[in-house]
């Protein structure tokens, strides 16, 4: 086994034993103690923090069972090692946690956590569970989950979304030009960035076929079923209607070769945009938002034959700018309940 292999493996159990074995002190060894753990709802610094965390979580999941699904890893020898993995848990929520006391419900969710190493031990951390599928399954409204996490998960550091750059420039400039075909080599990064570019940020909706296998298969955020690329377009088209100026941003992208015409690709990215659109997360909240999110794809003789995606659909903003927990907080009064506290 390579010396990356054994890393990830180790890795692995390693989470597992603190989640389904509540060996929460595992975090000590794991992650250095800087570590910085990025969630949907902001950032949290430190092994203390982390260890917090865990434990509110195993406080509310118990019975918690965690399995690994899929891993990408590479090493950059400058750089240390990036490893992007999908995973399912399933668990009965027994005890009380940030979403108030038991409710006694069975919930199974998945998620994509994409790790950062730095001599052995991990440095930075990103995090997407599909929370707001996890709402829905403990039975509460999306609404009173927000205000439950903005009382009591809050970050060391959450980033709130400005003006900035994208605001000022709405209406007055074209998207930044799509990548050009490789000649060679880089053809997991076109694919990835053509997706991103074409699809997201010009709405070349048709780039759909150009890049995505028609037998693809889909595992999208929110539990939202998609069956086929038609079904990929509306899924699209629903998130490019919550926002006329909607860009998505690349943060990082790597891939693992794993057969001549096969690699898995591992991309972290962020969407910015003014809430000033109807789609199915409700009725315009006309602010700014950011919301962080990670992507694994599959790619066989260049086109992607499997996608999944997670972003933090739950999260909240003080200070008055909207987050998706806002948008989700409008979705129950475009749906006619009266009875959500807004911030």
């Amino acid at each position: 086994m390579s010396s990356i292999a054994s890393k990830a493996k180790k890795y692995a159990a390693a989470i597992a034993d603190i989640l389904n074995n509540q060996q929460i002190g595992r975090v000590y060894e794991l992650y250095r103690h800087n570590a910085v753990w990025h969630r949907s709802v902001g950032d949290y610094y430190g092994r203390d923090t982390i260890v917090r965390e865990y434990t509110r979580w195993l406080a509310a999941f118990p019975d918690l069972s965690y399995r690994c699904e899929d891993v990408i890893w590479v090493d950059h020898a400058d750089d240390g090692m990036r490893m992007l993995e999908r995973f399912e848990w399933s668990a009965t929520h027994r005890g009380h946690g940030i979403f108030g006391p038991p409710t006694g419900q069975s919930v199974s969710i998945s998620g994509l956590r994409l790790s950062h190493w730095r001599q052995g031990r991990i440095l930075a951390e990103w995090l997407h569970n599909d929370q707001l599928n996890l709402i829905r399954q403990l039975g509460m409204d999306p609404a009173q989950a927000h205000q439950r996490l903005h009382r009591y998960a809050r970050p060391d550091f959450q980033w709130v979304a400005g003006e900035g750059e994208i605001a000022h420039t709405r209406g007055q400039t074209t998207p930044a030009p799509w990548p050009e075909s490789p000649t060679e080599g880089r053809w997991p990064e076109f694919i990835a960035e053509t997706l991103v570019s074409k699809i997201f940020n010009w709405r070349l909706l048709n780039s759909v076929d150009e890049i995505i296998a028609r037998d693809c298969r889909f595992d999208l955020a929110n539990g939202a079923g998609c069956e086929d690329l038609d079904g990929f377009k509306a899924y699209v088209l629903n998130r490019l209607a919550l926002s006329s100026d909607l860009t998505v941003l690349i943060d990082e992208i790597f891939w693992e070769q794993k057969s001549e015409s096969r690699f898995k690709i591992g991309l972290r990215w962020k969407m910015f945009g003014s809430h000033d659109g109807c789609s199915s997360y409700g009725a315009p909240a006309n602010a700014r938002f950011c919301i962080p999110g990670l992507t694994m794809l599959e790619t066989r003789d260049n086109r992607i034959v499997g996608l999944v995606e997670r972003f933090g659909e739950i999260v909240f903003s003080p200070g008055g700018d909207t987050t998706t927990s806002d948008i989700a907080e409008s979705h129950n009064a475009h749906t006619g309940n009266d009875e959500s506290e807004h911030n």
